[in-house]
């Protein structure tokens, strides 16, 4: 899924080089995306990134960030919560 497809208010994980974002997609302004209630993680090779966001997908989103505006041609990897499979 493309950032520019995503439909505002659903529950996205937003990958980029260091941090994962999981948080509800508001809107993606020209260059820009900005999320609400956000749970951040690093992206590391020794963190395992797709177990945690399994584990969130499965419990919720443990909020640690209000509101995160991102520049777009960070993000890697978009995905629906809803979408990944629970651990």
């Amino acid at each position: 899924m493309k950032i520019q497809e995503v439909p505002q208010g659903i529950n996205v994980v937003v990958e980029t080089d260091q941090l994962v974002y999981i948080g509800r997609f508001r809107h993606s302004d020209p260059g820009l995306v900005r999320l609400q209630d956000c749970a951040v993680h690093a992206n590391a090779p020794s963190a395992n990134t797709e177990s945690y966001v399994r584990r969130t997908a499965k419990y919720g989103v443990d909020i640690s960030e209000q509101d995160i505006v991102l520049q777009e041609g960070s993000v890697l990897r978009v995905r629906a919560l809803k979408d990944i499979p629970k651990e």
